[in-house]
């Protein structure tokens, strides 16, 4: 594992660079498929999410109806998320999600 302005990193994904991981945390995700832990699926999950241009949560999709149907969805989850954090509820999600959209996206996956 390696560090980034002092935090821990166990995976990195740039929209141009290699997908990078700490391989003792790519075993552990992939020995426990029940922990909602897996640095694999999320890192992957940003370079889908990046396939558009931009890390915002918001994979390619066809077309417009299609965006539009995802942000009918992906909002008001993400908001909901943000508002439970908030008053100190728990959630399926862990709280990194509500980080920004993208984060949001790669804890879903």
């Amino acid at each position: 594992m390696g560090t980034r302005g002092g935090d821990l990193v166990l995976g990195l994904t740039k929209r141009h660079d290699e997908l990078v991981l700490a391989w003792d945390s790519a075993l552990g995700g992939a020995r426990d498929a029940h922990d909602g832990h897996n640095v694999v699926i999320h890192e992957l999950a940003h370079k889908i999410d990046y396939l558009n241009g931009a890390a915002d949560g918001t994979p390619e999709l066809a077309d417009r109806a299609a965006r539009r149907a995802w942000a009918s969805a992906f909002e008001p989850a993400f908001l909901a998320h943000r508002e439970r954090a908030a008053r100190g509820e728990p959630s399926l999600l862990d709280d990194y999600a509500i980080t920004n959209e993208a984060e949001y996206f790669a804890v879903a996956t």
